[in-house]
């Protein structure tokens, strides 16, 4: 699972959370959804966390390019990889042309 596929689906759970709540449904339904939701945002936060202590370049760029909600510059993410800002965008360029 991508950051992006556990940010949509915490969403979504949350999204039928509120509904439920809405309805006044505090049964069982609730409690699943909420344990669920609870699951995918420790992973997400223990990923994100991975990423940045641990993980590749590749995957570093990609997560501040893409994933985190900042929207960092080119110029602040080549400063956090530490490579030049053209060697980071030619890493990135060429993964997403390999996709």
């Amino acid at each position: 699972m991508t950051i992006k596929e556990c940010k949509y689906k915490i969403n979504k759970l949350q999204n039928d959370i509120d509904y439920l709540l809405s309805i006044n449904d505090t049964g069982e339904e609730v409690s699943r959804l909420t344990k669920e939701r609870d699951i995918l945002l420790n992973w997400l936060e223990r990923e994100i966390e991975n990423i940045k202590t641990n993980g590749s370049k590749l995957d570093k760029i990609i997560y501040y390019r893409e994933e985190d909600g900042n929207k960092y510059t080119w110029e602040q993410i080549s400063n956090i990889v530490h490579y030049s800002t053209r060697q980071t965008k030619r890493i990135y360029y060429k993964h997403k042309k390999a996709q």
